[in-house]
């Protein structure tokens, strides 16, 4: 009798990158590679000065270039070098279809959420790029509940270049942002509604 091993599920390997800026260091800090990745940091680029900012706290969000492309997935905040304010991010990429699924989604933001955590504790630029330069976390996409209400979020955009959505938690109840054209163009999905609510002074509060 032939006996078949059991083959073993493959837990996908995601690579930690980041960018923008901390008062560890008088400059940008990047550790961006992926292309996409490259897309983000230039958005960001192009979106933020000393007059545009983040609400306060830690920011979950997805970004694609396009429709089509795979998503930047990660944990943004309102920052500074301490001299100039600019965000910075910790995040990773994720294939389009599972985003499209809202798959993995969660499980990716509480892995960075951890990593920010360490980050928090380092004060100095080369201790910073040795610890996050090259480092990965591995989750087994089979194992996680695809989130139908990310999943819709994504469903509802269009096809258009530069598109983020930025979540109010790590659990994604709410969608506070979608924007194709304007970081500042703040709307209010809650997940127990069915129904969009613009808010423009959300970032005041």
């Amino acid at each position: 009798m032939i006996k078949f091993k059991k083959k073993q599920k493959a837990k996908k390997i995601f690579n930690v990158e980041a960018y923008g800026k901390l008062p560890i260091y008088n400059d940008y800090i990047d550790t961006v590679f992926e292309q996409e990745s490259v897309l983000w940091s230039r958005y960001l680029q192009n979106t933020f000065d000393n007059r545009q900012r983040l609400p306060d706290g830690l920011w979950p969000f997805i970004y694609l270039s396009s429709i089509k492309s795979n998503a930047v997935v990660g944990i943004i905040e309102q920052s500074s070098d301490g001299s100039r304010q600019f965000p910075f991010c910790v995040f990773t990429v994720q294939k389009n279809f599972h985003v499209k699924e809202g798959i993995g989604i969660i499980e990716i933001w509480k892995e960075l959420e951890c990593i920010r955590t360490q980050i928090k504790k380092i004060n100095d630029i080369n201790n910073f790029y040795e610890i996050v330069q090259g480092k990965t976390f591995h989750i087994d996409l089979e194992q996680t509940e695809p989130i139908e209400y990310i999943a819709s979020c994504v469903s509802k955009l269009k096809d258009e270049r530069d598109i983020i959505l930025l979540f109010s938690d790590l659990n994604a109840t709410k969608c506070i942002l979608e924007s194709n054209d304007s970081f500042f163009n703040f709307i209010i999905h809650d997940n127990d509604k069915s129904e969009y609510e613009t808010n423009e002074e959300i970032h005041n509060k």
